[in-house]
């Protein structure tokens, strides 16, 4: 792994159970993927969503966009009130938390993680912890943004 990408799902419909996304998301989706894409410059990747309906829509989308057909999924990156209980946000494990980052990171250049503000932002910041020993990251990431850790560079950014 070269890249790690730590994203926020994009808008989508709260009233639907399916938690389909909006024209708006799938744009944001589409945005993100064109960036993730650029940035890998023909580099392969690996996609890990949250168990949410909406985060694995998300990523269905941005797998279209970027030639990637499987996805995996992990109940412990899904927050928020539809959430089950057993997730980072009410019950912290920053080892869990890094665990699918970790067990894939020979998987690919980049490795996609999409789930939910608080859990994204977290994500990013404790690998950034495991991998350099402290982190700077302080960001508010949007619906269908993502911090971007550059591996090699030693640097990080939002995205797109």
């Amino acid at each position: 792994m070269k890249h790690l990408f730590s994203a926020r799902h994009g808008d989508y419909n709260p009233s639907d159970d399916k938690q389909e996304l909006t024209d708006e998301g799938r744009y944001q989706m589409q945005r993100l993927a064109g960036a993730i894409k650029e940035i890998l410059n023909g580099g392969s990747s690996y996609l890990i969503t949250s168990s949410a309906p909406r985060a694995i829509n998300c990523g269905k989308e941005m797998g279209n966009h970027l030639g990637i057909s499987d996805l995996e999924t992990d109940p412990y990156l899904w927050a928020g009130f539809d959430s089950p209980m057993d997730n980072f946000m009410f019950n912290p494990d920053y080892a869990r938390l890094l665990g699918p980052v970790n067990k894939n990171r020979d998987r690919a250049d980049g490795i996609i993680v999409i789930s939910h503000k608080g859990v994204a932002e977290n994500l990013a910041r404790r690998f950034q912890i495991q991998e350099w020993g402290n982190s700077d990251i302080d960001v508010d990431i949007q619906k269908g943004h993502a911090v971007h850790i550059d591996l090699e560079g030693k640097g990080y950014g939002i995205i797109p």
